[in-house]
């Protein structure tokens, strides 16, 4: 009987390490960086950030466009300004 008590505690305390490990693996992926996967010239990447994407994505555009214009070079480059910043951003938060 007591055989059976201590069988029954043992598969309960692995029951619950098993409930723990795989509640510990959800949140470490629930913290990962969500990844959006673009087509970046012919080639086909994981960016860790929507504006990264976005600003590859109008760069594309603006390279299959005939007009142009020098106020779409300086948003694009506003835009690549502001994506730098989040990349450091996102390193310093990595880093710590």
């Amino acid at each position: 009987m007591c055989d059976f008590l201590l069988l029954s505690l043992e598969l309960k305390i692995a029951d619950l390490a098993v409930e723990y490990q795989s509640a510990a693996i959800e949140a470490m992926i629930a913290q990962q960086p969500k990844m959006s996967e673009i087509t970046f010239r012919n080639h086909k990447i994981s960016i860790p950030n929507e504006k990264i994407a976005t600003v590859l994505l109008k760069i594309e555009e603006f390279e299959k466009k005939e007009d142009k214009r020098v106020e779409t070079y300086e948003s694009i480059l506003v835009d690549l300004r502001d994506t730098i910043q989040a990349v450091r951003d996102l390193s310093k938060t990595e880093q710590v």
